[in-house]
């Protein structure tokens, strides 16, 4: 009786297997139809300086903490500052830059008054300087750095501050108080490229004041801060405003010994400078300067010379710069490079230029 009752299931399960079979699959994402969608492109409006200020401007009418209305405040001074550049320049239209000017002015210095202990304050006073100057405010501009440096002596701006005050007390002719302001800028370190700068005026300061020595003693620092490019003065590796300021500082320091007593009262300060480690290099160039200005009505030339207290290599890598910067072409006697020893040891010679000068374009050079 079971086998029969299985016999006759058997069936039934085959059709239900069937049926199963028979029932259609879930969809999936690889059944669905393909077909070609549309999308639309929404441009993006560009945000320009002008929407931007405007958004500030409506945060300001907001209730917002302190420190949110005072960074509100500056971004939108500073926007303000920008936005006057380029009227002055011509690429923006709108307002007379005076007056954007003078809005970013009030803003900086509402900053100031309410936010005594506030930091970046000496950007705030930075910045406030630049717009006053901009707008031709210059004895305003310079109280403000005045109180920059007075303030704040550790400000990343100390060092272009100092340098700028500089610049407005050497063109008032107060060259003491110039003088100073350089001082300390170049006292700031030599990372900045106001530096260098500062070298050249505090030098100037100096001489306008007729504090010759000291102002040579400028003038070479500069020159051995770049000494690297005293030898290719006359190519075109060197940008524009590093030729004019080595060919200036060359200039005024031939001016410095004339003041002196020229060429033959120079003698004692190339070898004071001689004995002074790093100098070599920017003594050969300037006696080179000397010298060329240096030709007496006899037409006689002084050759200066090295002190023996220099080490022998420094004397032939400073004979070397001679040849290189005087000889130009050369027109140095054929006899002194045989007569190294006579060079050395003499104190000063006068040579005639003629005949026995070498004029060919090569002049035999001294092992370094």
């Amino acid at each position: 009786m079971k086998f029969l009752t299985l016999i006759l299931l058997l069936p039934l399960l085959q059709g239900c297997v069937s049926w199963l079979q028979r029932q259609p699959e879930p969809p999936t994402l690889a059944s669905l139809p393909s077909r070609e969608s549309e999308v639309e492109v929404v441009p993006v409006e560009a945000l320009t300086p002008e929407r931007v200020m405007d958004d500030y401007r409506a945060l300001l009418q907001q209730s917002a903490s302190p420190e949110l209305t005072h960074e509100a405040t500056r971004r939108l001074a500073d926007l303000q500052l920008g936005q006057g550049e380029r009227r002055l320049a011509g690429e923006a239209q709108g307002l007379p830059a005076e007056a954007v000017f003078d809005s970013a002015i009030k803003l900086y210095r509402q900053l100031l008054e309410q936010n005594d202990g506030i930091t970046g304050r000496d950007r705030l006073y930075y910045q406030l300087a630049r717009a006053e100057v901009l707008v031709g405010r210059l004895e305003a501009s310079q109280q403000t750095l005045d109180r920059l440096v007075r303030e704040h002596p550790e400000s990343l701006y100390f060092q272009e501050a100092q340098f700028r005050r500089g610049e407005w007390l050497f063109t008032r002719a107060d060259y003491a108080a110039a003088q100073r302001a350089y001082a300390a800028a170049v006292a700031a370190g030599g990372d900045s490229p106001f530096h260098q700068r500062a070298l050249f005026k505090l030098g100037w300061a100096l001489f306008k004041q007729q504090q010759f020595n000291a102002a040579l003693d400028a003038f070479v620092a500069l020159l051995d801060l770049r000494a690297d490019t005293l030898s290719r003065l006359d190519s075109n590796t060197l940008t524009p405003s590093d030729r004019e300021l080595m060919q200036d500082t060359l200039r005024v320091t031939s001016l410095c010994f004339t003041q002196q007593g020229g060429a033959e009262g120079s003698t004692d300060i190339f070898s004071q400078m001689a004995n002074v480690p790093g100098c070599i290099g920017s003594i050969a160039v300037l006696e080179s300067s000397i010298s060329s200005r240096s030709v007496s009505s006899t037409g006689q030339m002084p050759i200066f010379h090295s002190c023996d207290g220099v080490p022998a290599i420094h004397r032939r890598r400073r004979f070397n710069c001679w040849q290189s910067r005087v000889t130009r072409p050369t027109i140095f006697p054929v006899r002194h490079w045989r007569r190294k020893e006579s060079w050395r040891n003499a104190t000063v010679r006068m040579v005639r230029p003629g005949r026995d000068w070498n004029r060919r374009a090569g002049s035999p050079s001294l092992p370094i």
